[in-house]
């Protein structure tokens, strides 16, 4: 996306040099190193208004190689990266259900422990002491 819209963007910024057209010169005044290190949502803002701007000055950017093919491949790029945004949003949703549903695992394990196997346990205290008492230090937990 990034390449395509600096492919539309410098003819443009060409085109409103020439023609005295000041706001959309400083619209269209972008370089790729810049855009690699903005944000999503700057580089969205970005990417959509260069679109727009290519839209409404469609007919008169023809002579600087701007055709409806390069502005409509830029439009997809564009949905395609709200898409991605999404899926990353709904990847993050799933990450934190799943450590929910760790989280809630852990919590059921810890409870079998005490109140089952634990409790068992305290049958082999007598007979089995030296069993015993590996498992019980081997329930010890250390914080290091």
């Amino acid at each position: 996306m990034i390449n395509n819209v600096i492919g539309i963007a410098s003819p443009i910024f060409a085109w409103a040099l020439e023609t005295g057209n000041n706001e959309v010169k400083e619209l269209t005044n972008i370089r790729k190193s810049y855009l690699t290190h903005v944000r999503d949502t700057e580089l969205i803002r970005i990417v959509e208004s260069v679109h727009k701007i290519a839209v409404d000055n469609l007919n008169n950017l023809a002579d600087y190689g701007v055709t409806s093919d390069k502005v409509n491949g830029l439009k997809t790029d564009i949905d395609e990266y709200y898409e991605s945004l999404g899926m990353r949003e709904s990847g993050a949703a799933e990450r934190k259900s799943a450590g929910v549903s760790v989280k809630s695992l852990f919590y059921e394990a810890d409870g079998i422990l005490k109140n089952r196997i634990d409790r068992l346990m305290e049958v082999f205290k007598a007979g089995q002491a030296d069993f015993y008492n590996i498992y019980r230090a081997a329930r010890i937990i250390r914080d290091l």
